[in-house]
Order: C-alpha cells, then structure tokens, then sequence
C-alpha cells in the first residue's frame, strides 16, 4: 500500500468485492461517485470490466471538489429506483473520508437524511445500506454517522485508515451472501474464496452500487501507519453487534 493514493486501495477493495460477488450475466453492479455534485459512473451492468473500466475512469478525474455525502445518499437510493430490478435484493455501500460539507437539502441534518434513507430504500427488507468512513476525528463526524446509521437503520462503519477497507468490505460481503442463502455465520476472519463459496450456492441475482467518495482529499496518499489504522474499539464493537443482530 505504500504510495498508493486513498481512491487506489478502495478501488482496489471493490474490485475484490466485485470478483467475489458479481458473477458474470447473472448480477448486476453500478459505480456512482461524489464530489461537489453526484454523478453515475457507470449504470448497472451484467459486466464487471465495465466496473473496473468505470473505478480507473474516476481516479484519474480527481479534483479539489468537496463532500456532498448526505444528499448524495438521496441521489444514489433515487438511482436505484431508476433503474435497478425490483425483482432481485439490492445492494448499496458507501464510502467516504470526511465530513459532510456540500450538502443543501439536509446541510448539518444526519438525522434527517437518516431518516429519509428509512423511509425511501432501507424500508425494504430486500435492501441493504452500509456507509463507511475512513479516517481519524478529525476527518470525519463519527457523531454524525452514529446518529445516521441509528436513524437510517443501517450501518455505519468508522475505521481509521484504509488498509482497513478491504475487511469492512468482507464484512458486508458475508453479511449480503448469508443472507441470501439462510445462513448465519458470525463477522470475523473469512477469506474472499470462502465468500466466493458461500456466494455460489445461492441463486439469487443481485443488484449492487457504489457510492463512491471522489474529493479532493481522495488523492492524498494512504496512511500505512498500522497503529494509526486500527479500527476505534468501540465503533468496531457497535458495527459487530449490528451484523450479529441483524
């Protein structure tokens, strides 16, 4: 990881968590983005080159734009109503590594769009919601995500540093794929072939998106401080208990 940019190592991880989940012809997968404004990078596709194609397309764009997280959260549940297939479970995960600084329709209202998010996609049994932030205290509003992810009734994930990502990643996999096969295996140490296993007996398609953070700060150059990325234990423990219940 030393030298790679923050974009690089979670385009990294979605592709594992593509490879793993998206089987070719069968599922269905979107990358979408924000900065400043939302945009669709690519719209659901039975390929995942066009995935990979879409994640290389956007780290060569990067710009000094801001964070627009919460209404972007909007615009990627309206995405899905666009055009995802309601007959199949829908995916979607989130990540960012600040704090909410673009937003006009729930500006300073986790709350709010918290509350919209329960009302217009996590609502539907079908649907899963995770939202992940990366980086220290100063980076992101661990507050402001607890409050989102209390009212949304989704997940949200705190970690400290990206080489982090790829776990969280996993975690969620698992969490999509045992819940499409009536399984229930506890959140810890699990490797991506494992997934791939449990993720063929089910055959289900899916529908999954990214909401990708495209920021300025997305460019800075990963930390590799092991120390400095060791997930806050309490954040870590509240996400487990969630996975656990749920």
């Amino acid at each position: 990881m030393p030298g790679l940019k923050k974009f690089d190592v979670m385009s990294q991880a979605v592709e594992r968590f593509v490879a793993t989940l998206h089987r070719p012809g069968v599922d269905r997968g979107q990358i979408t983005t924000f900065g400043s404004t939302f945009r669709v990078e690519q719209d659901f596709t039975a390929d995942p080159a066009r995935l990979r194609l879409a994640l290389a397309g956007v780290a060569r764009s990067i710009t000094n734009e801001k964070t627009r997280l919460y209404d972007s959260l909007v615009d990627a549940a309206a995405a899905f109503y666009a055009a995802g297939q309601r007959n199949r479970p829908w995916v979607l995960c989130c990540v960012t590594d600040g704090r909410d600084n673009a937003s006009l329709r729930f500006d300073k209202d986790p709350a709010g769009i918290g509350q919209h998010l329960a009302r217009s996609f996590n609502h539907d049994p079908t649907n899963f919601l995770a939202v992940v932030a990366v980086g220290t205290d100063a980076q992101i509003d661990r507050h402001a995500l607890a409050v989102l992810g209390q009212t949304a009734g989704c997940p949200c994930v705190t970690i400290d540093g990206f080489d982090l990502i790829e776990q969280v990643f996993r975690q969620i996999a698992l969490r999509v794929t045992s819940r499409l096969v009536g399984l229930r295996r506890s959140v810890g140490s699990i490797s991506w072939d494992e997934l791939a296993r449990i993720r063929q007996v089910s055959h289900f398609p899916i529908d999954f998106s990214f909401l990708l953070d495209r920021s300025g700060s997305m460019a800075e150059v990963a930390s590799s401080n092991t120390q400095a990325a060791k997930p806050a234990p309490r954040t870590d423990r509240q996400a487990d208990r969630w996975w656990e219940r749920n």
